[in-house]
């Protein structure tokens, strides 16, 4: 790993009487994706300073985090979210660190004797870092809290010094053109941050300029009190501009999510998701969008998460002119399209009627799922398909004994398949929750 260390914050430890007991397992947001991460009895969990964990009270980074402080943490017994306490904090340095990447472009840093988690005969258990090896399966979290603390931004917070601006108690004033001061955090607002974070700039003098060629967007936006032109719309509204640009970034790689967001409300995040669906999105057989900015993606696909949606994220070259660019594409998987739909509102006819058509295809079975897979699951099928009769060699159900022998002995089987087996079985328990969660 090299001579450098980096600081390692360990967000929850057992000490004193409860010494080697087990500890309770935090969901964070490792890096670039969300995961679930654990040490070894009486060790605690060592996560690198600056990644975000969801606490009761919002989302933070790690060294924020407090001893006694409710963190979101996976119940191994009933493999569902809680928010348990943390019991003590402390930093350490080390360098012998270990990056994993996931199927999905997820990011998890530990440690090289740090423990992740995979899963082993519907048993959560801990794999040390050295030992995880390609094929370890590891659990994502399929959907993460919404606070909701934060409903309004102030904009006169973002006015530089100017003697043309009157700064009042609900608005900003600029010559003869009045504005709110303050920025609600809803759906309309949402829909103008995701199309400049899509297609927005700003000129020499910041005015706010979105790329729209679409007949309904320029609509919205001239409700909106933009400027409609042919190809792009404006406001010169310098706070709003100044807000834009210091809390989203600014050009095609210097973009991104503030961690403020993931916080606002519902309305203003999936408003978010549609104006940058709108602007940078492709819709067809699949739902895809391409950014310079991986840390955009890394941020869209957290909020797309909030709302039960699962996307995967993968890093992709072109050469034009001898020159190597670099992009990152989002891709939404397959199984999570329909809640994707109800999540996102598009105004572009026909970026709107292909993930309706899209969702049709998918309802009626058309396609199949390969992505929400239930793994290392044990014997629990067989057993009970033995139990069930349906190996009896008269029996009608043998070719379904077969093929649930045939994922047993892969140890992995599509969500859908699982619990259609499990409810045909009667099958109850761990094993039900367990394609449950």
């Amino acid at each position: 790993m090299g001579e450098d260390t980096e600081t390692i914050r360990v967000g929850e430890v057992s000490r004193g009487d409860a010494a080697g007991s087990p500890v309770e397992l935090p969901v964070v947001d490792v890096l670039t994706g969300r995961s679930f991460v654990t040490g070894k009895s009486g060790s605690g969990k060592s996560i690198l300073e600056g990644t975000p964990v969801y606490t009761e009270t919002g989302r933070k980074p790690i060294e924020k985090v407090e001893e006694g402080e409710n963190v979101l943490s996976l119940n191994k017994r009933t493999f569902e979210q809680e928010f348990r306490p943390v019991q003590a904090t402390l930093d350490h340095e080390a360098d012998d660190l270990v990056r994993i990447t996931l199927e999905d472009g997820t990011e998890l840093v530990g440690t090289e004797d740090h423990s992740f988690l995979t899963v082993q005969d519907l048993e959560i258990v801990p794999v040390r870092g050295e030992n995880v090896e390609e094929g370890t399966w590891m659990p994502l979290s399929r959907s993460l809290p919404e606070p909701e603390t934060r409903t309004e931004v102030d904009l006169g917070e973002y006015v530089t010094k100017s003697g043309t601006l009157d700064i009042r108690e609900e608005e900003i004033r600029s010559a003869s053109r009045v504005e709110d001061r303050y920025f609600e955090l809803g759906a309309e607002e949402g829909r103008i941050v995701g199309l400049y974070l899509a297609e927005g700039s700003f000129d020499a003098r910041m005015t706010i300029q979105l790329s729209a060629t679409d007949e309904r967007i320029k609509e919205f936006l001239d409700g909106a009190g933009f400027n409609v032109y042919d190809r792009f719309c404006t406001l010169g509204f310098k706070p709003l501009a100044e807000f834009l640009a210091t809390e989203f970034g600014r050009g095609a790689a210097g973009k991104h999510v503030p961690n403020w967001v993931f916080e606002a409300p519902a309305p203003f995040r999936a408003g978010l998701l549609s104006g940058y669906f709108d602007g940078d999105g492709t819709i067809g057989q699949s739902v895809t969008a391409t950014s310079k900015s991986r840390e955009l993606l890394d941020g869209v696909v957290e909020l797309l998460r909030q709302f039960g949606v699962s996307a995967s994220l993968k890093d992709t070259y072109t050469t034009y002119n001898d020159e190597t660019r670099e992009y990152t594409r989002l891709r939404v998987d397959g199984f999570s399209i329909p809640t994707f739909a109800e999540t996102v509102d598009l105004l572009i006819h026909d970026k709107h009627e292909a993930l309706t058509d899209r969702v049709a295809s998918l309802e009626s079975g058309e396609s199949y799922n390969a992505k929400d897979m239930v793994p290392n699951f044990g014997d629990v099928l067989n057993r009970a398909a033995s139990d069930g009769g349906w190996n009896d060699r008269d029996g009608d159900d043998r070719s379904r004994a077969a093929a649930l022998h045939n994922h047993t002995r892969k140890q992995k089987v599509g969500r859908e398949t699982y619990n259609r087996a499990i409810e045909a079985l009667d099958v109850g328990g761990r094993a039900r929750q367990f394609g449950r969660s």
